[in-house]
Order: structure tokens, then C-alpha cells, then sequence
């Protein structure tokens, strides 16, 4: 993820540390049956803050008879 957006591992760690922390809090909110799932960053800092950048966190239901 960091390494890809050329901002090194260390980005990595903390982006991986800070998307369980966010999963973690997330998870007894969401509805029944949906689940947390991949944390990955699309690195477009933001225009005012180039140190933000966003988090996207998937979220997975499973959907039967589609």
C-alpha cells in the first residue's frame, strides 16, 4: 500500500494499525450480517492537507440466491 504510493513501509504499519482501529469500531454498528473488510488508501492528498489521505474500508454481506 505505502510502498506503491512511494511513501515506504513505516506508511504501511500505520495505515494497517489505524484500519483495524476503525474496523474495530465500526464493527458492533454495522447491520446484521455485514462484516468489515479490506482497508486500502487511494493517495490523492487532500488539497489543503497534503498529509491526509483517504481510507476506504469495504464492507461484505453475503447475499444468497442471486
Amino acid at each position: 500500500m505505502g510502498e506503491l504510493a512511494g511513501l515506504g513501509p513505516e506508511f504501511s504499519r500505520e495505515l494497517t494499525m489505524k484500519a483495524e482501529k476503525v474496523k474495530g469500531y465500526l464493527e458492533p454498528r454495522l447491520p446484521p450480517g455485514v462484516s468489515p473488510g479490506t482497508a486500502h488508501v487511494h493517495y490523492h492528498p487532500d488539497k489543503f492537507d497534503p498529509n491526509i489521505v483517504a481510507m476506504h474500508i469495504h464492507a461484505h454481506k453475503l447475499v444468497e440466491d442471486l
